[in-house]
């Protein structure tokens, strides 16, 4: 008459013993797919929460500390930029680049009436005899590849504004 219940495995005995459903860990310990995950049936972690009994998975947790140490880079990258601005304004004092931009100006006005003044100089001595215009300015800036609006040159009035 015993032969007539069917013999388990020692699986199927400890399964049917215990009747409990089994945590997503013990399946896969197992290798048996989880149905209400068909993601992890095809090689995917699952990353949701899960808290049975005041457990909480392990793939919920790596997913946790993943998001905290994005946090953190994003924060960190955030206050490192604003220590830069900081830094530059402290740095440079609008009110004295501006100062410094204006002398920087008129130093190179200067020097391009002095150079325009040279070149005059020996532009004529070296062609008296064949009766060429002068150098201008708009020829100095022209020939160094200077900006007539960074050195504020007007070529239609031919003098500096």
């Amino acid at each position: 008459m015993q032969e007539s219940t069917p013999a388990l495995s020692s699986r199927d005995r400890d399964e049917s013993a215990l009747a409990l459903p089994l945590t997503k860990r013990a399946k896969k310990e197992r290798g048996s797919p989880d149905p209400a995950a068909p993601g992890e049936s095809q090689g995917l972690a699952s990353e949701t929460l899960e808290n049975v009994g005041g457990e909480v998975s392990l793939d919920a947790l790596e997913a946790k500390r993943r998001s905290l140490q994005k946090q953190l880079a994003d924060s960190s990258e955030r206050l490192r930029k604003l220590k830069m601005v900081r830094m530059y304004r402290s740095k440079n004092d609008l009110d004295q680049l501006e100062s410094l931009t204006e002398k920087w100006r008129d130093v190179s006005q200067q020097v391009v009436e002095e150079l325009l003044e040279r070149s005059r100089a020996n532009y004529s001595c070296s062609h008296t005899d064949q009766g060429l215009t002068s150098v201008t300015i708009a020829q100095v800036l022209d020939h160094l590849h200077i900006d007539y609006q960074l050195i504020r040159y007007s070529p239609d009035d031919q003098s500096f504004f």
